[in-house]
């Protein structure tokens, strides 16, 4: 086979022949013994010679940052805010009764339609169930946090949030700021898909 070209050798033959057995006291030189002729038998080797690698070091943990409590706080606050400033007033209009939904609806579009006009056209229908609208106005004004809220949340959101020593990646801050940020641009249209 040596000297063979490797073109003229039939790889599946060669792989189809049978192994030559070798019985015990196969004359490879010792690891320890590095003479010539030297007989390698099972258990002459020492433990040492095969010693495993040693493990790995252990991956070194991702860098995390403790988040200011304070800051955290602000941003639950005003994101619970602005939450409750988006879908409360869907979820109320889902609340009513199907005729007052639909005469709700109407007086909102006459108002979004005369934005900015110094007076908007109502028809009789429409001021006939205006209580409906007045009902709605009302509960929307009233869903922003006062100030007062704000204070009183605060206080006991910021210790919480100080004992639980919350801590996250920067990665993970960055998200959850962008979230805040997109959220009530993304929620009107949520709202309007859902309808």
């Amino acid at each position: 086979m040596p000297g063979d070209n490797i073109e003229d050798i039939d790889l599946i033959a060669e792989m189809q022949k049978a192994t030559e057995y070798k019985p015990e006291g196969i004359n490879i030189p010792s690891m320890t013994d590095p003479s010539p002729g030297a007989t390698f038998a099972p258990g002459d080797a020492s433990a040492d010679d095969f010693d495993d690698p040693p493990p790995p070091p252990p991956p070194e943990p991702e860098p995390s940052e403790e988040i200011n409590a304070e800051e955290l706080t602000d941003l639950i606050i005003e994101g619970s805010d602005m939450m409750m400033g988006q879908m409360f007033p869907y979820m109320y209009e889902k609340t009513l009764p199907a005729d007052d939904r639909k005469h709700l609806r109407a007086i909102l579009k006459a108002y979004r339609a005369g934005k900015g006009k110094k007076e908007i056209v109502l028809t009789e229908d429409m001021i006939e169930h205006q209580e409906v609208y007045l009902d709605y106005d009302d509960y929307c004004s009233h869903l922003e946090l006062t100030d007062k809220e704000k204070k009183n949340l605060r206080v006991p959101l910021k210790k919480v949030l100080a004992k639980v020593n919350f801590k996250t990646t920067p990665e993970n801050a960055l998200m959850a700021t962008a979230a805040m940020i997109l959220a009530p641009r993304l929620l009107p249209l949520v709202k309007n898909k859902m309808s």
